[in-house]
């Protein structure tokens, strides 16, 4: 005689127990709802379009290992989503324009200014940030607390910019306390080792140092890589907030709901060329998800 067990989730959310629900009537809708408290169609935030003709960012034929040739515009007040399958050279191509891959031909530039193949540090300067979808090999130093990490971001900047200016010490844990706030990481989780803090808390933290200057250009490569939905949301909304300052926004996502709920404008990578992008209402998932796997797709 056998027995049925009945699989039955429990959700907590903030140290209270919100429900437990059957397997047979849980769904995603369902289960996003209750971890975030918000409704499915909250996640993904509506990021209004303030986009200035003229690009910050400029990529013309691009050449690098795995790249063949791009032709790419970033401007402000837009968020430009680059999607593509794993090994597509969408993060490649940006890789090489933050010099952290050699550029074999083509142009970068920023600003009016030829970067093509400037160092990481230029780029920086030119307030360009990068957010790298490795986290724990490029994006953080595990033994450092989380607030060491946000100040290290800050102080490498003033190093590469004299006209900031210098901050005291004092100005420093206020700086990084304030960041915190605004990336949801307490006093508490500030002080913690970073490779002691879940994939979201670590994920906020690079988010965070974002906030440490005012940037012109934000380039996120996997930007919610490894962390749960209710931080999910939370990463979102700082990338609405990014956008809707005018700012340059990228985000480049192997998610392709993500990428599409995100973006203005949309471009698909494939075999490390673009085959395809969308603009506003024409970001439809069938015609997306033909881009990334019809070579002869042309662009919409």
């Amino acid at each position: 005689v056998g027995s049925r067990h009945r699989l039955r989730i429990t959700v907590l959310r903030d140290g209270r127990l919100i429900g437990t629900i059957g397997a047979e009537n849980l769904s995603e809708t369902v289960l996003v709802e209750m971890m975030t408290g918000r409704k499915m169609d909250e996640i993904y935030p509506h990021i209004e379009r303030k986009t200035q003709a003229e690009p910050v960012l400029s990529i013309r034929g691009l050449k690098a290992w795995g790249v063949d040739g791009v032709d790419i515009d970033v401007r402000r007040g837009e968020v430009l989503g680059v999607a593509g399958l794993v090994g597509s050279g969408k993060s490649r191509t940006f890789r090489a324009v933050m010099g952290l891959l050699p550029v074999e031909g083509g142009t970068v530039t920023v600003h009016g200014h030829d970067r093509t193949g400037a160092p990481t540090r230029k780029l920086l300067q030119d307030g360009v940030f990068f957010l790298p979808s490795d986290r724990k090999e490029e994006g953080l130093l595990l033994g450092a607390s989380a607030r060491a990490n946000i100040t290290l971001s800050v102080l490498n900047r003033r190093e590469t910019n004299a006209g900031l200016g210098l901050i005291s010490p004092g100005g420093v844990k206020a700086l990084t306390s304030e960041i915190g706030g605004k990336v949801d990481l307490s006093e508490a989780f500030l002080e913690r080792t970073a490779s002691k803090l879940s994939g979201g808390n670590q994920q906020k933290i690079l988010f965070g140092k974002s906030f440490g200057e005012d940037y012109d250009i934000y380039i996120f490569d996997e930007p919610t890589v490894g962390v749960d939905v209710g931080t999910r949301a939370a990463l979102y909304r700082i990338i609405k907030a990014i956008a809707e300052a005018g700012k340059a926004v990228v985000v480049i996502s192997s998610d392709l709901p993500e990428a599409m709920h995100l973006a203005h404008r949309l471009i698909v990578f494939r075999n490390g060329r673009i085959s395809a992008e969308f603009e506003g209402e024409a970001i439809q998932e069938q015609a997306v998800l033909g881009a990334f796997f019809d070579q002869e797709r042309k662009s919409a």
